[in-house]
């Protein structure tokens, strides 16, 4: 689901509240990308078999990726683009916020396709649930 158009991610945070997720094996993801096309490079914050996957892709490289165990559901899942750096992050409240890695903001950022998706990308044995109840896009304070 791709929402509005290209955006200039800078200076700003997009936060969603993740209230389901019922995949537990991988192949099936949920969560937060900004693109700037089909097979370009890409941030992502998602949710895959039981950890959050803080991504950054670059086509003809390896994936870059730090990968940490998923927080208890609900839990918030914010990307937040500040003085020149990409800051990935999750919480429980809203209010405090665990940094799971920073990244220098990315070029591509400046006119980029803000997303949420969610899928999967292998056979699985049964169909999954995956379930927002709060999308922000913000600019920092």
């Amino acid at each position: 689901l791709q929402y509005g158009g290209p955006v200039d991610f800078d200076e700003m945070f997009l936060r969603v509240r993740i209230t389901d997720f019922t995949a537990s094996v991988g192949g099936t993801v949920f969560g937060l990308n900004f693109d700037s096309g089909a097979g370009t490079e890409s941030v992502a914050l998602q949710l895959q078999a039981g950890n959050v996957e803080a991504n950054h892709t670059v086509p003809g490289e390896p994936l870059d990726a730090v990968i940490s165990p998923a927080p208890a559901l609900p839990f918030f899942a914010q990307l937040r683009a500040e003085g020149g750096q990409l800051h990935y992050e999750t919480s429980p409240n809203g209010v405090t916020w665990t940094l799971l890695r920073s990244i220098a903001r990315p070029a591509f950022l400046n006119d980029a396709n803000l997303n949420i998706v969610g899928g999967n990308w292998m056979s699985v044995a049964q169909s999954n649930t995956a379930a927002i109840d709060e999308l922000e896009v913000c600019l920092v304070d």
